[in-house]
């Protein structure tokens, strides 16, 4: 094992402590400016390169996650797609290939050095039909701090203004993006799932397929549960799926789409 590879699974297996942050954070800005060879990753039929993170596990893909998002539906050529914590760009250039030169994906990532990497990968892959924000989703407009960092990297609500970000509502993404629709809405954004949707109704009552990550904790609670709740008022159908990284998936209930893998 290299070095920085072992400096990456350290940094992901060491116990929770108060100073564990400050020191992963310092071991990430390393790893993120090594150049390293972009890699070929091959997934459900398609083929780009990633540039490799050890701490990605070596293969260039968020390990389990993509399958999840896969489940809810399919993107076609033209479509619009929101990624809504992009990380490194995995489900970013899935989404764009998928959608092709007519279509357009939209990435938002607060997190500096995983948009850093994002960009990376957007450029080596050369795709035009990309949009990558540096920004994280909230249920309004304005700034959060960040805490943590790259895969543990989320939004907290404080008045400490130290590592702030700028937020905005899926709703004012929408207007300011120029975007009459959205064909998919992939999120995974460590927790923040629950305010991001309670600013995301005029988004959701045009229609779109979406895709949740919600293993995570709001207010001590799971959110998958809660996530469903908020979309099922908004006239969406959900069901779960790929219990190893727990994903909410749900279309507008008038649409006759049936899950492949449903677990409640």
């Amino acid at each position: 094992m290299s070095t920085m590879s072992f400096l990456g699974q350290l940094a992901r297996v060491l116990p929770e402590t108060p100073g564990k942050d400050v020191w992963r954070l310092r071991v990430y800005r390393i790893l993120s400016k090594v150049r390293r060879a972009p890699i070929q990753v091959t997934y459900d039929g398609l083929s780009w390169h990633m540039t490799d993170y050890p701490f990605i596990g070596g293969t260039g893909l968020e390990p389990g996650a993509l399958d999840g998002y896969v489940a809810a539906g399919d993107i076609h050529p033209g479509d619009v797609v929101m990624d809504l914590g992009a990380f490194t760009g995995d489900y970013t250039i899935y989404a764009a290939l998928r959608a092709g030169p007519t279509g357009k994906v939209i990435a938002f990532e607060p997190d500096p050095i995983s948009y850093q990497m994002l960009v990376r990968n957007i450029a080596v892959n050369k795709l035009n039909n990309v949009i990558a924000i540096r920004k994280g989703i909230w249920s309004s407009d304005g700034f959060l701090r960040l805490s943590g960092c790259c895969f543990w990297a989320a939004l907290v609500e404080s008045s400490e203004k130290k590592n702030s970000v700028p937020v905005c509502s899926l709703n004012s993404a929408i207007k300011d993006l120029n975007s009459d629709r959205v064909h998919f809405l992939k999120m995974d954004i460590e927790g923040g799932e629950i305010p991001a949707l309670q600013g995301a109704g005029q988004l959701l009552a045009r229609g779109t397929t979406v895709a949740i990550a919600a293993y995570h904790k709001w207010k001590g609670e799971t959110t998958a549960p809660l996530v469903q709740k908020i979309l099922e008022s908004q006239g969406y159908r959900t069901w779960t799926c790929n219990p190893s990284h727990l994903t909410v998936c749900a279309v507008p209930d008038h649409l006759s789409v049936e899950p492949t893998t449903k677990e409640g």
